[in-house]
Order: C-alpha cells, then structure tokens, then sequence
C-alpha cells in the first residue's frame, strides 16, 4: 500500500469535511479580477443616508430599488481622502455595488461601509489598501459580498445583535489572493494548513483553526458569539494595516494557544464582552497591544511572551478587572508580568518589571521601578491609597492609567518618549507631584471624567502633542506647573467646569498657552503665559463664568486673550503686554467684564467684532498701536479706562458705544485730550472745576466720550478705601479721648468752683467779724 497516497487522501478528506456547510472561499480567485472592467471612471466619495439619495449624483448609474430591479452603483474607481469611499446608511432599498475600485493611501479609512443597511450587495469589486476595514458592515442584515478582490484589507462586521453577523452571504472573494472564508451557523470543522486570507466565523461552535498563515487584513480571524472554538498554532503578521490579529465577540470558553502574532496596530487578541477564555502560550512581537480584555470576564493568561505590547483590562465594573487570572510567567520584554487584585499593603522595590497591574487594591507602595516598551507601564483600577514614586517610564503607550482611581499618589518619577505618560479616568482626589514629564509624543497627562485631583509643580516639556488635556472634568486644581514647548497647546480644557489654573508657567507652545471650549465657571489666576505661537488663553464655545485673574500675558504670537462665542466671563487685572495682534480680542462674545487690567504695546489693545454689551471699564491702555478698536460691536459701555500715548486711542465703526458714565462719573482720560476744565455740572456749564474736561473728546465725528477726565482714573478697590478711611480716622480724636477730655474738664470746672466758694466764703467772715 502506498502510505503516502493513503496520507495524503486523508488530509484531503479533513479538509473537505471542513467545508461542508461553508460560505466563502472562491472557486476561481483569477476569475474575480478577469470580471472586473479595465477601465474606470474618477468619482469622488459616495454617501448615501436614506432611500431617496439614491440619485445619479451619488453615483447610481441604473435601476429603480425594487429587488428585481436594484439600484446600480457601477464603473467608478474612487480614492477614499474622506473617512469612507462609499458610505450606505439607513436604507432598505435593494441596490448593487458591482465592479468599482477603491483604494486609499491613508490611516483610518473605510472602503465601503454599511450602516444599518438591509438588501446590499457588493460584487466584482477591488477593493485595496483601506487601513480600517475593505468592507464594514455595521448593525446590517442580509448583505451579500461575493466575487471580490482585497488587497491589504478584507471584512470587518460590528453590530449588537447575532443577526448582524450571521445573515450575510460572503462567498466567492480573495484577501491579498488566498480565499476568504465565512461560516455563519456551523458546528464541527477543522481547518488545518489551508491557504486563508481571512477567517470569520459567526454563531459557530466546536471549531478548529490551526497551522495557518495569515498577513496584512483588517481582522485575520474574526470569531463572533461563537463557542469551543480553538485557535492554535498559527501565524499572523502584518507589514501593512492589520488592526486586530485574533478578535473574539461575545464569544466564551474558547482557546487560544502557541500562536504567533506580530505586527497588529491595535490588538494582537481582542477579547470583547467575551468571557472564560484560556489565552496560553502565544508569542506577541510589536503589536500595539498584545492581549486586549475589554468588558470580559473570568479568563486565563498564561505563559505568553510580549515584546512590546503587553496585556490592557478595560472595563465599567471592579469584576472585569479583578476576574482574570493573570500569572507571573508571562513576560513583557523578557521580565515578569505582576497582576494584584483585592491585596493590600504591598511594597516594590526595584525589582524588574515588564508590566504591573492593580485591581482592587490599597496601600500599595512602588518605587525605583523601571517600565519600558509596553502598552501600559502601570494600570491601577478600583484601588485606593497607591504610592508610586521615583520610578522610571521609558517608550511606552500610557506610563501610569488610573481608572475610578482614588487618593493615589504619583511624585517624583520621570516619564519620557511615551505616549500618554499618566492618564487619570473617572479618578478622584488623587495627587500628581514633581513629575518630570518631557519628551513624550501624545500628551504629558490626560485627566477624563475626573474630579478633585491635584496636579503640582510638575515639568511637563517638550512633549509633541498637548501638555496637559481635560475633559469632562470637575474640581481639579493645576498649580506650579511648568508646561512649555508642547507640539500643540500647553493645556487644553474641555467641557469641564469648576478647575483652578493657578500659577503655572505656560510658554513657547506651538499653538495655544490655554485653549478653552465649552467650559464654565472655571479660574485662570496668577499664571504667566508667554511666547506662545498662537493666543495666550483662547475660550471658544458656550464656556461662561471663567475668570481669567492676575494673569501675565506676553509675547504671544497672535492674542493675548482670545474669546469667541462667549458670555459672561470676566477678565481683571491682568497683565497684557507685547502681543503680536491684540491684548484682548472678542469676536461673537457679549456680556463679559474687561476690569482692571494693564494693556499695553500690543498692535489692538482691546479688539471687539460682532460683540455687545460688554462692560471695558478701569483698564490702563497705553502704547498700543490701537487702543481698543470696534467693528459691528454695539451696546458696550467703555468708561474709566485710562488712555495713553497708544497710535490710535480708539476707533468706532458705524455702531453704538458708550464712551462714558453717567455725570459725575465720568469717562476715560485721554493722554491727548486737549480741552480746559473751568466748569462743572452735567451741561459743564457752571462755575467751578470738577476734573472732567468741559468739551468731549471725540472718537471720530460721530462717537464720543462726553465727559473725558483730566486726570488718570485711580481704581480704588473696597481695600483701599477701608485704608483711606482709617487713615481719615486716625487724624481725627477718637470718641473715648472726648469723653475723658469731657469728665476731666467738668472735675477741673467742679474743682474750680469748690475752691471759688470756699475762697469767697472765707472772704465774707472776714468781713462780717
């Protein structure tokens, strides 16, 4: 007998038996490309949003909806420069996408993309190089995809009910040449060394994929509420755009093990909702994330190797940190993973460490620790009571994440070339200290649905995204921070409201010192925001009742302050200087407060477009090339400003302003006002001087200040005059001096009279003897 032939029949059988019941691999792969036109015809990005779009401008050549009549997109080859070459939602119309190319060159993007779309087909088609997915079917029921080519992408299916999985026809299509194979329903297969592009199973159980190569698509095996499904010994790489190697979706009791998977820029395993899992044995190599947990439950990791990458939990409840069983013999370059979960008082201490993670956990110390090239360096979750201090994160994703994180603290460590170097997530009341925080390419530290944290005395330099990010944030305090030379902004804060910015140095950031949005009753005090390439604090959007006090702002490259589209908010005795364009500018912005504040040598002092009824009083503008200049601004009041030797004092274009307070008041002092001061009165028209000048000081011919003072306008604060008056009353004799001057004088007039009676008394017996 001869046993190869015999071995060989065998194999044959095993793999035939595997693709009864199956959907999916081309019988041809030649015969797609033969199919498809040779010539095409440019169009831009499709997008269809309903029923009744499907019209000749977006691309329909043909038909009329009906199933025996579809609609026809067909011929066109389209280069995705929008997030998507043909966008499809919320239709049930029946339509065909036949013999079209479409191709990017560019990150996250989608070729074809269906959103909660009923009745599509996509045929003939070539389909390369979109680096989210060739295809997306997205919350959509009954697509077929047949007879198409992808190169470096494939199918990417989404959606929350097991019906947007497993009621698609996918059949007959090639990845980068090898079939794609799609099982929906199916029970009992072994797959074993065939040539795959991708593999995607939906509602399968008790399958088994093993010994095979598969490079460069979006998901290289795809597995979605499917149960028993082992996974092993296979090879996954890519050299293009693989986002995920092995993603299971509410999938459970599966095995993945002794699998090779590198290269992924987003997981090498994908667990979602998906619970009971053993991963052991895999070696991951320079994925973003090696094993990615995400709302999953109850599984075991085991003996993998990472280099780079490493293992992230992420999850809205303690369970899905503390669940797992992680052990130390996994490794992140070479050095032990450490996983706590409900301990307590536990001290580290220089020992190597590829990757620490804490869940449910208290009065922890860690120190002199060194954490490099992992995703994240140290993940801490449902703990309290946590030290890190003088520890080193070099080359990683996050340096230290906190999540529903509280009463932590993080001083004194150094955070260099990471990506997020400390990221705080639903954390509160927990302290960031005399971190030096330099040279990180995305943002020193990201503080998101926090409250009550103290970020203190850090250096946060040089970092090529934003310095410090907040959003949707409460109650937190930034103080003594040096942030500088940041690629972006040097903070940015966003719906959030009751932050104190206090005395931090903000400067030479590439684009904004503070860039505010939708955010309100926050305080910007005492900080000195200099040398920025764009404003100094920009607020921009629905953001109200911020203070911006006792700041210094100078030399930034367009305005000191900066509002749009904002009421509101006030600005007082602030330092503004040297601005390239304005001091302060308002444009679209009403009701704000402009108190008290130092203007000078910038191009626009104040600067108001399309902004009324706000209140510019008590401000020293002077040597500005303009004062304050308005255009389509009407109803602001603008009095007891003090205007000296700018270029221009002020100009007005064509609204209403008023340039002064009601007599005795008064306006501005104008450096350059030339007029007398012999009278007084509201028509200074009676005898006397009064300070304010006797004829106005005009804006232009049609504006001006009717009561111009002749004196510069000393702001007097409810300080200063309580010191005033108790000088006026130190001059004066106190009440208890009177009284005693009073009791003394009457004892003297008293004592007088007695010895005066006595003395006359005296004088009469005299006499009388």
């Amino acid at each position: 007998m001869n046993i190869k032939l015999v071995s060989n029949t065998i194999l044959f059988l095993l793999i035939f038996s595997g693709f009864i019941g199956f959907e999916g691999a081309s019988e041809e792969s030649s015969s797609n490309a033969s199919s498809r036109s040779t010539t095409y015809i440019h169009h831009e990005s499709i997008r269809i949003w309903s029923n009744e779009v499907f019209t000749p401008e977006n691309g329909v050549t043909g038909g009329s909806g009906t199933q025996k009549d579809p609609y026809v997109i067909e011929g066109w080859r389209i280069e995705c420069t929008d997030t998507c070459g043909i966008s499809i939602q919320n239709t049930d119309a029946y339509f065909i996408i036949h013999d079209v190319e479409i191709f990017s060159t560019l990150e996250s993007r989608v070729g074809i993309g269906f959103y909660n779309v009923t009745n599509g087909q996509i045929s003939n088609s070539f389909i390369l190089n979109n680096s989210f997915a060739g295809i997306i079917l997205d919350s959509s029921l009954n697509i077929t995809i047949k007879n198409n080519e992808f190169i470096g992408n494939g199918i990417r299916i989404e959606g929350i009910q097991i019906c947007h999985y497993n009621t698609h026809n996918i059949i007959n299509n090639t990845v980068n040449g090898n079939d794609l194979y799609y099982y929906k329903n199916h029970n009992d297969t072994f797959i074993d060394g065939v040539d795959a592009g991708q593999i995607i199973l939906a509602n399968c159980t008790n399958i088994i994929i093993r010994n095979m190569q598969i490079n460069n698509t979006d998901m290289a095996i795809d597995i979605s509420y499917s149960e028993n499904i082992t996974v092993e010994n296979n090879n996954i790489s890519s050299t293009n755009w693989t986002w995920v190697g092995i993603n299971l979706y509410y999938s459970h009791n599966n095995t993945i093990k002794g699998n090779k998977i590198s290269e992924n820029i987003s997981s090498g395993i994908r667990l979602s909702y998906s619970s009971n899992s053993n991963l052991i044995g895999n070696i991951f190599s320079n994925n973003y994330i090696g094993i990615e947990l995400y709302f999953s439950l109850n599984n075991i990791i085991k003996d993998n190797h990472f280099f780079e990458g490493g293992i992230s939990l992420w999850g809205y409840q303690p369970e899905h940190y503390c669940s797992q069983i992680i052990t130390t013999d996994n490794l992140v370059n070479k050095k032990p993973v450490y996983y706590y979960k409900n301990s307590k008082d536990v001290k580290i201490d220089g020992i190597p460490v590829g990757q620490l993670i804490l869940a449910n956990c208290s009065n922890f110390e860690m120190k002199n620790l060194e954490i490099e090239y992992v995703h994240m360096g140290i993940s801490i979750a449902y703990s309290m009571n946590i030290i890190l201090k003088e520890n080193n994160f070099i080359n990683n994703y996050f340096g230290i994440q906190l999540y529903s994180a509280s009463n932590n603290s993080i001083s004194n460590n150094t955070f260099t070339n990471n990506r997020h170097s400390i990221d705080l997530r639903s954390a509160k009341n927990n302290s960031i200290k005399d971190n030096i925080i330099i040279s990180n390419y995305g943002v020193g530290i990201y503080i998101r649905s926090s409250s009550g944290n103290i970020i203190d005395n850090n250096e946060i330099i040089n970092n090529r995204n934003k310095g410090i990010i907040i959003t949707r944030s409460s109650y937190n305090t930034i103080i003594g921070n040096t942030i500088s030379n940041s690629n972006k902004s040097g903070i940015e804060l966003s719906n959030s409201r009751e932050n104190k910015f206090l005395n931090n140095i903000i400067s030479s950031n590439k684009l904004f010192g503070i860039y505010v949005k939708e955010s309100s009753s926050n305080n910007f005090s005492g900080n000195h925001i200099q040398n920025n390439t764009n404003d100094g604090i920009y607020l921009n959007r629905s953001s109200s009742n911020n203070v911006i006090k006792g700041n210094n702002l100078s030399s930034n490259n367009n305005n000191g302050i900066h509002f749009r589209a904002l009421s509101n908010n006030n600005i007082e005795e602030n330092i503004i200087r040297d601005n390239k364009v304005a001091g302060i500018y308002f444009e679209i912005s009403s009701n704000n407060n402009i108190k008290n504040n130092n203007i000078s040598n910038n191009n626009f002092g104040i600067l108001l477009n399309w902004s009324s009824n706000n209140q510019i009083v008590i401000n020293d503008i002077y040597k500005n090339n303009m004062g304050v200049f308005i255009e389509s601004s009407p109803e602001n009041n603008i009095y007891h400003n003090n205007f000296i030797e700018n270029e221009i004092q002020a100009h007005e274009e064509e609204v209403s302003n008023r340039w002064y307070d009601e007599y005795p008041s008064g306006g501005n002092y104008w450096s350059d006002y030339k007029g007398s001061d012999i009278y007084s009165g509201p028509l200074q028209d009676q005898e006397g001087a009064d300070g304010i000048g006797d004829t106005p000081y005009f804006i232009n011919d049609k504006y001006q200040d009717k009561y111009p003072l002749m004196a510069l306008y000393v702001y007097k604060t409810p300080e200063t005059i309580d010191e005033e008056e108790e000088e006026e009353d130190k001059k004066l004799i106190p009440v208890e001096v009177w009284e005693a001057s009073i009791i003394i004088l009457i004892i003297v007039i008293v004592v007088i009279w007695f010895l005066y009676s006595k003395k006359k008394k005296k004088s009469l017996k005299k006499e009388e003897s």
